[in-house]
């Protein structure tokens, strides 16, 4: 009896040329969806064709963190599994570099918002909140690192809380400003002493005083003039004649 062969089944390849951009490590997600956009346009639907297409846009770099993949795809969803051991591959390698980027990040001359805000940019969608939250907090001056709020409201109040150094200056400031005052106050009282001593000696000579002229009033008995009207009696007969 004769034998048939029967006829090996390979997986169907549509052989279409797509216009597809280069791989985009940051968002392969992203990718994907720009790369299933031209098999929607193209009409592509088969497995293997998606899976080929993928592969021969992959620069080498990228193309090693699927290489179990490539070298032995399933039998089914060959496409599926690429596209989401590559995002994730990717993801993962990515986030590793970006940890590695932030932990080198000091606040510098920023605010703690600021701060909060540039490391955020830095690290896109990719890490997670718990670690910029630490990665924060650990950059603040001492003296804010204990605050426990949500980030955000962290960061507002930690703009509020003053520098050491600032708090220093202000402080020697209020102390100097506290002398000066001192020193303005007993400068008056002595002043006000000085004219109430004037004022006694003034008030206890005022009445047997009383009428004598400039130079009686000044010098006494030792004056030798006198200006009338003078009641002065002693000493000065010969200047008024």
């Amino acid at each position: 009896m004769a034998t048939h062969d029967e006829p090996t089944v390979t997986p169907q390849v549509n052989k279409i040329s797509i216009r597809v951009p280069p791989f985009w490590p940051e968002q392969p997600a992203v990718w994907f969806k720009q790369l299933e956009a031209q098999f929607q346009l193209n009409g592509i639907t088969a497995d293997s064709t998606k899976f080929y297409h993928t592969i021969s846009q992959l620069e080498n770099k990228y193309a090693v963190e699927v290489h179990d993949v490539i070298c032995n795809p399933p039998e089914r969803e060959r496409y599926e599994t690429i596209k989401q051991e590559l995002i994730h591959r990717v993801s993962t390698s990515q986030t590793r570099k970006i940890h590695q980027l932030l932990e080198k990040e000091e606040i510098g001359d920023r605010t703690p918002s600021q701060f909060l805000r540039h490391i955020k940019t830095l690290a896109g969608d990719t890490v997670s909140e718990e670690f910029l939250r630490t990665l924060w907090s650990s950059r603040l001056p001492a003296t804010t690192q204990a605050i426990v709020s949500p980030p955000p409201q962290v960061a507002a109040v930690a703009n509020q809380t003053p520098d050491p150094m600032q708090q220093r200056l202000e402080k020697m400031e209020f102390q100097i400003a506290e002398l000066t005052n001192l020193l303005r106050r007993q400068q008056v009282a002595g002043t006000s002493k000085r004219r109430s001593r004037s004022r006694s000696r003034n008030r206890s000579r005022s009445p047997a005083t009383k009428g004598y002229c400039w130079y009686h009033l000044t010098f006494g008995a030792r004056s030798t003039k006198c200006k009338e009207p003078c009641t002065y009696t002693s000493g000065n007969e010969a200047s008024r004649n």
